[in-house]
C-alpha cells in the first residue's frame, strides 16, 4: 500500500497519483490506458477532460 493510500486519501487521489506514477515512469500507453480508465470512472467530472492533453504534454516536454 503505498503512502498516500495509508495517509487515506480520496479515491480521486489515488488514481490521479498512479496517473502521475506512470507519466514519471515515461510510460506512455499505460497513462493513456489509465487515463481512459479514469474518464469512465469519472465521467461527471470536469477534472478529467484535460488527462490527454497532459500526457501529451508530459510526452512533448521529455523529448526536448
Amino acid at each position: 500500500m503505498s503512502l498516500l493510500r495509508h495517509r487515506g486519501l480520496t479515491q480521486t487521489g489515488w488514481v490521479t497519483y498512479d496517473l502521475e506514477q506512470l507519466l514519471a515512469q515515461r510510460n506512455w500507453a499505460m497513462a493513456h490506458h489509465e487515463a481512459a480508465r479514469i474518464k469512465r470512472l469519472f465521467a461527471d467530472s470536469h477534472l478529467v477532460h484535460d488527462l490527454d492533453q497532459r500526457i501529451l504534454q508530459a510526452r512533448d516536454d521529455h523529448k526536448r
